[in-house]
C-alpha cells in the first residue's frame, strides 16, 4: 500500500469504505499506520475475495472496528452482508439481503440442509438476464431464473452463509474436497507468514493418469 493511501484516510476523513481484503492488508500492515487513520469510519466492509480471519483481527486490533463481510457477483449484485445493525459472525458472508433468495443444492440440484456445503444458487429482480452473445454459457448459468454462482457455500442454523471456495479451486486429494482458503488461514496463523496463495498441482503420476483417462 503507498504511503499516499494512508495521506487520503487522514485528509478526507471517509465514514465507510468497501474494500478488497487485499487493500485492507495494505492498510494495517503500512508504515506509521495508527488507530487515529481510521477514527472516521463508521462501517469498514470487505468483499471480491475471501477475507483471512488473520487479517480480520489486525484490522480490528489496529481500528477498534469489525469487518462487515459481503458477497457479490457483476451477475447479481450485492447478495448477501453481515448486517451493520446486527450480529457480525467473523468468518461469514453474512446474510441474504432484501429481495434475494437463496438455495444450497448439490450436483443434482437439490437443496441442502444448513451445515452441508453445496452450490450457492441465487435468484432476486438483480440477476442478469444472461451472458451476451454466449448462449450456451447462459443455459449453463440460469435455470429457472435461478443463477449458479459456482462457489460452494454452507449454511448456518442463523442464516449466516459461510465461503468454503469456487468450484473449480476445490482441491481434491484421496477422496476429500480441500478448500484452499482453509489452508491459506492455517498457514497465516503462523508469525513467520505475511500472506499465503494455495493451489492445487498435479504429481508427475497424476498427470499421466489425467492424460490416459
Amino acid at each position: 500500500m503507498d504511503p499516499g493511501s494512508l495521506l487520503m484516510l487522514r485528509e478526507h476523513r471517509p465514514t465507510i469504505l468497501i474494500a478488497l481484503p487485499s487493500v485492507l492488508f495494505g492498510l494495517v500492515r503500512a508504515k506509521n499506520a495508527r488507530r487515529e487513520d481510521f477514527s472516521s469510519f463508521r462501517l469498514l466492509c470487505a468483499g471480491g475475495d475471501k477475507m483471512p480471519l488473520e487479517l480480520a483481527l489486525e484490522v480490528t486490533a489496529l481500528s477498534g472496528l469489525s469487518v462487515n463481510e459481503l458477497y457479490g457477483m457483476s451477475e447479481i449484485g450485492v447478495a448477501t452482508i453481515n448486517p451493520p445493525d446486527g450480529l457480525n459472525k467473523a468468518g461469514s458472508i453474512g446474510r441474504q439481503i432484501v429481495g434475494y433468495q437463496i438455495s444450497i443444492r448439490d450436483d443434482n440440484g437439490n437443496e441442502l440442509p444448513p451445515g452441508a456445503q453445496g452450490r450457492l444458487w441465487i435468484n432476486s429482480p438483480c440477476n442478469m438476464v444472461g451472458y451476451w452473445g454466449d448462449a450456451d454459457a447462459t443455459r449453463a448459468t440460469i435455470r429457472d431464473g435461478w443463477l449458479d454462482t459456482g462457489d460452494v457455500m454452507k449454511i448456518d442454523e442463523d442464516g449466516y452463509l459461510w465461503f468454503c471456495g469456487r468450484r473449480k479451486q476445490i482441491i481434491v486429494h484421496d477422496g476429500s474436497n480441500i478448500s484452499p482458503q482453509d489452508v491459506e488461514e492455517a498457514l497465516m496463523r503462523h508469525p513467520a507468514v505475511a500472506i499465503a496463495g494455495v493451489v492445487g498441482s498435479l504429481t508427475p503420476s497424476m498427470a499421466k493418469m489425467s492424460t490416459r483417462s
